[in-house]
């Protein structure tokens, strides 16, 4: 399996108030882009499998907007700004209420879902899609200067900040703060999940300064710092979640070791941006790559990838066939 992965970190990228997204999302085909099929309006829906069948995840839209809106920002060509646009429109045409509470946006995914044996009925939502969201609405008002795009943003960290025993996605015990992709226990803390959902919180008080929100941003990478050796497979790759039964397949991995890097700049936590490095050894270690085959491959039997698309060729690898009872590895 080629363990390479075409994501990357924004070039020239700004620590405070870009409108560029942190990480470039557009060429992430294998895995991402060809598991959606493109509405005529260029709105991704996820392919669940023949069972599940094909459904709008607000995580894929808003990364398919992110994705957009960096490439406009890096060819001025206008085809990026539509489809980034498009996102957008769909978002605010289809958000819901808890409870028809219009101080409470969110939206729902109206199919069943089974992550890491734990089953989530429709409707049901989890935190990745929508803290992306926050960012999103956050560089919308950035681009355009639409103020109701910044308030909507404002709006929607109700549910990020809302603790876990309420029904929100805010995990706090002792020192620790963690943000809950999946707020059902026992948690998994995806690491990739919890490096956007903290890059959602240090977007808002990026932007509008408030200091309760600058605390939890803060107190969230302490709390990272401290639990990253969880994630750490052996100095040189990532599992895919806190347990440690999985490594992460090299989307995810891509994904933890550019936006781990990108919180290591704005911290300044030297512990991050070496964490970061480490994971990137096995580009230039053709030793490590054989290890960490081996055992992507040796733990794959229990773990919820679907069969790995490998980037150069398109190939499943190995006849993998998806475990049809773990669909996480689709799980926005």
């Amino acid at each position: 399996m080629d363990l390479s992965y075409p994501i990357s970190i924004y070039p020239d990228l700004k620590l405070t108030k870009d409108v560029a997204y942190y990480i470039d999302l557009i060429e992430a085909k294998p895995f991402f882009w060809d598991i959606c099929r493109f509405d005529h309006s260029g709105i991704p829906r996820v392919d669940y499998g023949p069972k599940t069948g094909l459904h709008w995840n607000k995580t894929f839209i808003c990364q398919w907007a992110l994705a957009n809106l960096n490439q406009y920002l890096k060819t001025d060509k206008t085809h990026h700004l539509r489809v980034y646009e498009a996102q957008i429109e769909w978002l605010l045409n289809n958000v819901e209420y808890q409870d028809g509470d219009r101080s409470r946006p969110l939206w729902y995914n109206h199919f069943d879902f089974v992550h890491q044996g734990q089953s989530y009925p429709a409707p049901w939502t989890g935190g990745l899609g929508h803290a992306l969201a926050i960012s999103l609405f956050i560089r919308d008002f950035r681009l355009r200067g639409q103020k109701e795009s910044l308030e909507f943003a404002q709006r929607l960290s109700w549910f990020l900040f809302l603790d876990v025993e309420k029904g929100g996605l805010m995990f706090k015990k002792g020192k620790d703060l963690f943000f809950e992709e999946y707020p059902k226990p026992p948690f998994t803390r995806i690491l990739d999940g919890l490096l956007y959902m903290i890059l959602a919180v240090y977007d808002l008080a990026d932007q509008t300064g408030i200091r309760h929100v600058q605390d939890k941003f803060e107190q969230a990478c302490d709390t990272l710092e401290r639990h990253l050796p969880r994630w750490d497979f052996e100095g040189c790759w990532s599992y895919y979640d806190i347990h440690g039964r999985q490594l992460a397949n090299p989307s995810y991995h891509a994904m933890n070791y550019c936006l781990l890097e990108v919180l290591g700049r704005i911290t300044g936590k030297k512990a991050l941006r070496e964490k970061a490095e480490e994971w990137q050894r096995f580009k230039e270690d053709e030793g490590l790559r054989a290890k960490i085959n081996s055992t992507y491959f040796r733990l794959l039997p229990d773990s919820c990838w679907h069969g790995y698309r490998d980037p150069r060729n398109g190939s499943m690898d190995r006849g993998l066939q998806p475990r049809k009872d773990l669909l996480s590895a689709a799980k926005r």
